[in-house]
């Protein structure tokens, strides 16, 4: 499905920036992610186009129709899109009829659901992760082999790891805390001794540019609900990210200088060089580390019911305190220490 921007007149264009607007808006309100912000104004923009390039769209009776067709189409054109990105299309347009047209969608037609390729998760043995953590090159700045490191003791996600807060390393406990991870959900992960020290060198090496930020007045990127609710915690040095970005940016929504955060892409890119140096390209991303964490731990017998708690996964919420207990009392710990690299 070839869709062209630059195929559309002034007034067709300044329509659908009208309703990216009101979309932007509508997810401003409900203080949703920056990133969700950014993929449902996409799909907006893109179907606003496919609406006005694609002449069919005109015969169809209501706007069930067009965004069925609309959805049919990404999946049976010329570059078929996944089972995820079909669900993102979706639900961002669902949103948009909803709470911006104010006009809820029926039931969707028949939609051709995309082909799913069925694939063994690729498990890194120990000595793998060993070679590949240690060809990671860390920069002037960024501390990327330690960011690995994390990945593969704790079993965050990348953007947990990488949106950590200061105030997130509770030192007495030996732990990390993880608020609002996936589902909107607080957890705890051990911290283990092995990276101690390195984190300590890190927070060091961040507070000298808090300092800096400190007279030059810029403040590091809050959550929108923290933001809203109390803004000068963005010069407070529990709130500063322990990976900081070694530059400032433009906040997207509030369009001031801030410090954000070392961006995904740039670990994907470090670590990807890495494993090619090792003989694992294809094989080896960063969140291959959090499969590897829970697999190892399974295998040294953890419960599995501890190691999805551990995870952030959802189902495991009545074993909830037997698991803190877990962490903290030493079994699982010891098994966290053991995959030290």
């Amino acid at each position: 499905m070839q869709i062209g921007w630059q195929r559309l007149g002034p007034r067709a264009r300044e329509s659908i920036n009208n309703q990216m607007e009101a979309t932007r808006s509508a997810i401003r309100l409900r203080k949703w992610a920056i990133a969700t912000e950014k993929s449902y104004c996409a799909w907006v923009r893109r179907y606003g186009v496919w609406l006005v390039v694609t002449p069919e769209a005109k015969g169809l009776p209501d706007s069930t129709a067009r965004v069925t067709a609309f959805l049919a189409g990404l999946v049976s054109g010329p570059s078929p899109r996944s089972g995820t990105t079909l669900k993102q299309a979706m639900n961002a347009l669902v949103f948009f009829y909803e709470h911006v047209r104010q006009e809820p969608l029926g039931r969707f037609g028949d939609i051709p659901q995309p082909k799913m390729a069925v694939r063994a998760p690729t498990v890194l043995t120990r000595e793998q992760v060993r070679e590949w953590i240690g060809a990671v090159q860390d920069s002037h700045d960024q501390p990327y082999r330690l960011i690995c490191r994390l990945l593969y003791f704790t079993g965050m996600r990348i953007s947990e790891v990488l949106n950590l807060r200061v105030q997130d390393i509770q030192w007495e406990h030996s732990e990390i805390l993880l608020r609002a991870a996936k589902g909107n959900k607080d957890r705890q992960v051990p911290l283990p001794c092995a990276v101690m020290t390195d984190l300590r060198q890190q927070l060091e090496r961040v507070r000298l540019l808090w300092q800096r930020d400190q007279i030059d007045r810029v403040p590091v990127a809050l959550p929108d609900s923290v933001y809203n609710k109390c803004r000068r915690y963005g010069l407070a040095w529990p709130w500063f990210f322990v990976f900081a970005a070694g530059k400032h940016c433009t906040h997207p929504r509030l369009g001031h200088v801030v410090r954000w955060r070392l961006h995904d892409k740039t670990l994907q890119t470090v670590t990807r060089a890495a494993a090619e140096r090792v003989g694992l390209l294809g094989v080896a991303t960063p969140h291959r580390l959090r499969h590897a964490y829970a697999t190892h731990l399974l295998e040294a017998g953890v419960d599995i019911r501890t190691v999805q708690d551990m995870l952030g996964h959802a189902d495991v919420a009545t074993t909830m305190i037997y698991t803190h207990t877990s962490i903290r009392g030493g079994f699982v710990r010891q098994q966290v220490e053991a995959l030290a690299v």
